[in-house]
């Protein structure tokens, strides 16, 4: 999914007073991600903290390994914050969880598929 289209999803959710805070899975490792994403203290600083009220787009979810996922998911409910998470992916998730290769919790997290 472009994030053309995560910002549609976005725009038009009840989500869309707070800008969309986005972040690449597939370029980032996953300390450096973890750290923007919840911040030094874990807590819900960086995106987090500025996705709270609006969205969260995860670019290229499928490139998390379930390590990164179950770390991920367990960060998204420790923190708490009311946000939309979309998630885009090259590969069929849906798929990718059935064959165990992805969070069936991050999965129904995700906002909405698209198909």
């Amino acid at each position: 999914m472009p994030k053309s289209l995560a910002l549609s999803i976005h725009h038009f959710s009840p989500f869309n007073e707070v800008e969309l805070v986005g972040a690449d899975c597939s370029i980032a490792e996953i300390a450096e991600l973890k750290q923007q994403i919840v911040g030094n203290d874990g807590l819900g600083g960086s995106m987090l903290e500025c996705a709270t009220g609006g969205s969260l787009y995860l670019q290229s979810a499928d490139q998390l390994d379930l390590e990164a996922q179950g770390a991920f998911t367990k960060l998204l409910e420790a923190v708490g914050h009311q946000f939309r998470l979309i998630c885009s992916s090259e590969a069929d998730l849906e798929e990718k969880m059935d064959a165990g290769d992805f969070s069936h919790e991050l999965f129904y997290k995700n906002a909405l598929s698209v198909i």
